[in-house]
């Protein structure tokens, strides 16, 4: 079953990734049914994240922005770790395939305990997104799991977001999301077993699915010059259930978690 889930997923991103380059070469040609890319953007800079989710320790991560819209309503979207292709020609309404990129965890974690524990190996998680945007607000729901064997789980993340334009200059966008987690990687991420525990002495500890976090957290594009624009942002994420009863964060971290970044994009 799951390898038939990996399969489907593969054949929708790559369908998304040519759908996506026929966009842009429509853009520039002017034939089909997309007439110019209404936006594109470049940006690159840094983030401050949790050395592990979990963690009270907190280190600096690169920050990449890859933005092309097009006027047909579909777009390719690369920021932070989560690329996203919207297929529909259509600009309320929004389908495609989702990849996403997880750090490894492993000895470079701060916290003794957790760093002599078995690595868990970086994970690139695929799946499909969905959503739609209306009056300024923007409600989108993603299914991911990992083709990558780091976790062999499965997310489904729901948010929304008001989108609010004080100026012509800066836009404003608060957003809220919650992220349920299947078992298999919750136990990866948060569980405590012989079979992970490397030489670390903290308690065994099974971690089931659930409800993983909710996250609350605010971006602000700032665009007083023509090409050149800042992009920031802060989220405070809150881990629940097994995720914050876990002894990786209950004992060693913290189940509060913080999400600071900013970046220059140029838009052209």
């Amino acid at each position: 079953m799951k390898q038939m889930l990996i399969t489907l997923v593969a054949l929708v991103f790559l369908v998304g990734v040519a759908g996506s380059a026929l966009a842009f070469v429509d853009s520039e040609t002017g034939e089909g049914g997309v007439r110019g890319a209404t936006q594109m953007a470049a940006g690159a800079g840094l983030v401050m994240v949790p050395d592990y989710e979990g963690s009270d320790d907190y280190t600096a991560r690169p920050l990449l922005l890859f933005q092309s819209h097009y006027k047909s309503g579909r777009f390719v979207d690369l920021f932070a770790n989560r690329l996203r292709v919207n297929l529909l020609p259509n600009a309320q309404y929004y389908l495609g395939p989702v990849l996403q990129y997880r750090a490894k965890r492993d000895n470079d974690v701060d916290d003794d305990q957790v760093s002599r524990m078995k690595e868990v190996d970086t994970a690139i998680e695929a799946g499909v997104f969905g959503g739609f945007a209306l009056n300024n607000w923007i409600v989108s729901i993603q299914y991911v799991l990992d083709v990558s064997d780091a976790h062999d789980g499965s997310l489904v993340t729901l948010s929304g977001g008001y989108r609010y334009v004080p100026s012509r200059d800066l836009t404003l966008m608060p957003t809220l999301s919650a992220t349920y987690a299947d078992s298999d990687y919750m136990q990866t991420y948060f569980g405590v077993s012989a079979g992970n525990r490397g030489t670390s002495t903290l308690p065994n500890f099974k971690a089931s699915s659930g409800l993983k976090d909710v996250t609350a957290a605010l971006l602000v594009d700032y665009h007083p010059w023509q090409h050149w624009k800042l992009v920031g942002g802060a989220g405070f994420k809150s881990l629940l259930g097994d995720a914050s009863d876990s002894p990786l964060v209950d004992q060693q971290g913290s189940d509060s978690q913080l999400i600071v970044g900013i970046m220059a994009a140029y838009q052209f």
